[in-house]
């Protein structure tokens, strides 16, 4: 993943702007960050060299409504 951040400005900045606007919320619980990051992390996983297998254990894992 971090080759693909490294790779992918557009990606890194989203992540970061993900990051930063969590961050100045003290009250943010674990699902709510997930549920936020989900969508730059998809496009991340998307990008990276990972197996087909393991990419789709990754969504099982981080799929809260259990749809993957």
């Amino acid at each position: 993943m971090r080759d693909v951040l490294r790779s992918r400005c557009d990606l890194r900045d989203e992540d970061a702007a993900i990051k930063a606007g969590l961050a100045v919320d003290p009250e943010v619980d674990i699902n709510t960050y997930i549920a936020r990051k989900s969508a730059v992390l998809q496009k991340m996983l998307a990008e990276s060299d990972l197996r087909r297998e393991d990419l789709v254990a990754i969504r099982r894992l981080n799929d809260p409504q259990g749809n993957s």
